[in-house]
């Protein structure tokens, strides 16, 4: 939500994406750029950092940092000169892989090592677990051949996460209204394919 402005102040958009950009160890801007790319991008190959097509859930998991990594470099490079960016690309990835370790090492002190193990880690591996499954269950390849962007609501598991998590398996009405909240509840909010831009 915070990474299209649904808050109704500007800081607290900033403070809740730092807030939960800290426990899967990036910045805001790290979670922000992506879901930007994948809104504007959706399910086209080599564009959409996290398009499953027609992977199955175990090979898609395999492979979906590789093809974030990816497809944000190739982003990167056409906007600033094909070519000639590299070596700060390059750059940018040593301190991504710092920025990690260092938050890491933030909860490692602040929880102490049986926390951390029992706390942090399960639940880091809860949510990267949660956002593999709900990318390849949302994004999936129709009849026709081509990839939808589903509204799932049915079964107990998606009713009940739907419930507390203000729909978030309603994921094409969120790719059709972004600027929603619960994409599941009308408002005068304008019909955009992606509302969010670039952060300046």
């Amino acid at each position: 939500q915070a990474a299209h402005q649904n808050f109704n102040r500007p800081w607290k958009n900033k403070i809740v994406g730092e807030l939960c950009s800290l426990h899967q160890l990036i910045g805001f801007l790290g979670w922000k750029i992506p879901h930007i790319v994948h809104h504007k991008n959706a399910d086209i190959a080599g564009q959409d950092p996290h398009a499953p097509g027609e992977l199955g859930f175990f090979r898609y998991a395999r492979v979906m940092k590789r093809d974030i990594v990816a497809c944000l470099k190739n982003v990167y490079l056409d906007t600033f000169e094909h070519g000639q960016k590299t070596g700060i690309w390059t750059s940018t990835l040593i301190l991504l892989v710092v920025n990690r370790l260092t938050k890491a090492f933030f909860w490692y002190v602040l929880l102490g090592p049986v926390w951390f193990l029992f706390f942090f880690v399960t639940s880091y591996v809860s949510q990267l677990l949660f956002y593999i499954h709900f990318n390849w269950c949302t994004h999936r390849v129709g009849r026709a051949g081509a990839v939808e962007i589903l509204n799932i609501d049915k079964g107990a598991y998606f009713k009940i996460t739907n419930k507390f998590f203000w729909g978030i398996f309603h994921h094409g009405k969120h790719h059709e209204f972004p600027n929603r909240f619960d994409p599941r509840i009308e408002n005068t909010t304008k019909k955009t394919a992606s509302a969010a831009t670039f952060p300046s």
